[in-house]
């Protein structure tokens, strides 16, 4: 149960770092680029995650106050899985979002999103809030 419960939130955490990056993209549009290509990553982290299945065994067996917190973010990662398709497949119709993506994909791409999210200046020493 606790290997399903960190791949869940890991997968809410890529998702919400998505969110957050289209939000700031929103707030200042010249952004939308940088922010949008980041985002690519985290959606197709946020969507290769599965939730377990309902009908599990060791779901079975808890007590029921944990059942029914199981249950709720079993639903969670499947609400989250459509969402984060249903992004990619929008981004994807406008243009080729994959072609866009890959090169960074093939990169270290966690610490340019971490300059992204946060601002860093070249230096690495200034943040911006």
């Amino acid at each position: 149960m606790a290997e399903h419960f960190m791949k869940h939130m890991a997968a809410q955490l890529a998702f919400y770092l998505a969110c957050i990056l289209f939000k700031k993209a929103k707030k200042d549009s010249s952004q939308w680029k940088s922010c949008s290509k980041m985002s690519g990553p985290l959606l197709l982290l946020a969507h290769q995650s599965q939730p377990p299945e309902d009908n599990v065994a060791w779901l079975k067996d808890l007590p029921i106050t944990l059942a029914n917190t199981c249950k709720l973010w079993i639903k969670d990662g499947h609400l989250r899985k459509s969402q984060a398709g249903n992004i990619l497949l929008g981004l994807n119709s406008k243009k080729k979002f994959m072609d866009f993506i890959s090169p960074l994909l093939v990169t270290k791409w966690q610490d340019e999103l971490f300059k992204v999210l946060t601002n860093v200046k070249q230096d690495g020493l200034i943040l911006q809030s």
